[in-house]
């Protein structure tokens, strides 16, 4: 496989992650009155680092393309 196809792969497989997480901060937010407001606020990191994963990904790979495209 080539260095882009891998990339594909793991991109897809960070963006599944990240939406998991995402939803199950939104499960743990739902149950925010038996949380800490210290266990609240660290969902909130959590989650927004999810959202945040895609992104870098994406980038990520525009930066592998620009790279093994011929010149």
């Amino acid at each position: 496989m080539t260095s882009l196809h891998h990339a594909v792969i793991d991109l897809e497989r960070i963006g599944d992650l990240s939406e998991n997480i995402a939803q199950n901060s939104i499960s743990f937010m739902d149950m925010k009155d038996n949380m800490s407001e210290e266990g609240q606020a660290e969902l909130m990191t959590i989650s927004e680092k999810a959202s945040e994963s895609p992104r870098i990904g994406l980038e990520m790979s525009k930066k592998l393309i620009k790279q093994t495209k011929p010149a």
